[in-house]
């Protein structure tokens, strides 16, 4: 990797599945910031979109703002950022969503392969 670590932004309301986010993209050299919170994501993006080197969200989030509205939000400030959604179920509209610089990694996920879809993101 690069001497300045790549910044990320992991949004996830499951504790124990962001924790193990955070910590194996740390592992892998990535600085992490994170959150459970969509409306805490709102607020990190729109005080420092533009520094963050990839998105990684829960497209099912609780109310208020699904993982989707998020990103949309996200390539606002920043339109070539990359987006790594993660889901157990992809909703209908996600097709609609899906332009460059994204890709979906499904729940269940190994370690593997979530390190291995953000570096190719990113990279």
């Amino acid at each position: 990797m690069a001497s300045t670590p790549i910044h990320l932004l992991v949004v996830e309301d499951q504790e124990l599945v962001r924790s193990v986010i955070v910590h194996a993209l740390t592992e892998a050299g990535f600085e992490v910031s994170s959150t459970g919170v969509a409306d805490q994501a709102i607020q990190l993006l729109d005080d420092s979109g533009s520094r963050y080197g990839a998105l990684i969200t829960d497209i099912n989030l609780e109310a208020p703002l699904s993982g989707l509205e998020i990103a949309k939000h996200a390539r606002a400030i920043n339109p070539d950022l990359p987006i790594l959604y993660v889901a157990v179920a992809v909703p209908q509209e996600f097709a609609a969503e899906a332009v460059v610089k994204s890709a979906i990694l499904r729940k269940p996920f190994t370690i593997e392969e979530l390190t291995g879809m953000v570096l190719e993101l990113v990279g």
